[in-house]
C-alpha cells in the first residue's frame, strides 16, 4: 500500500462522519505549495491548471502559519 493510500484510509477511518472529497485534496495541496513558498508558475504547472488567478482565488487558502511567518518577516524588516 502506498503512503497516499494509507493516508487516505486513515483519514476515512478517523473522520468517517466527515465528507472528504477528492477535490478537497487539491485545495490542501495548493495551500501546502503556497505555505512552502512555491512560486505561482510552478504551482500552476504542478497542478496542471491553466489559470493562475483561479489558483490564488479558489485553491490557495491563507493559513495561520503563513500569516505568522509574514508578520515575523515584516517585523524583522522594520527592526533597526
Amino acid at each position: 500500500m502506498s503512503w497516499f493510500s494509507a493516508f487516505c484510509l486513515g483519514m476515512v477511518t478517523e473522520y468517517k462522519d466527515v465528507r472528504i472529497r477528492g477535490h478537497d485534496f487539491r485545495h490542501t495541496y495548493c495551500t501546502m505549495l503556497y505555505d512552502a513558498g512555491i512560486d505561482l508558475k510552478t504551482a500552476q504547472a504542478w497542478m496542471e491548471h491553466a489559470d493562475e488567478k483561479m489558483i490564488l482565488k479558489v485553491y490557495a487558502h491563507l493559513t495561520e502559519q503563513h500569516l505568522a511567518e509574514a508578520t515575523a518577516k515584516l517585523c524583522g524588516s522594520l527592526a533597526m
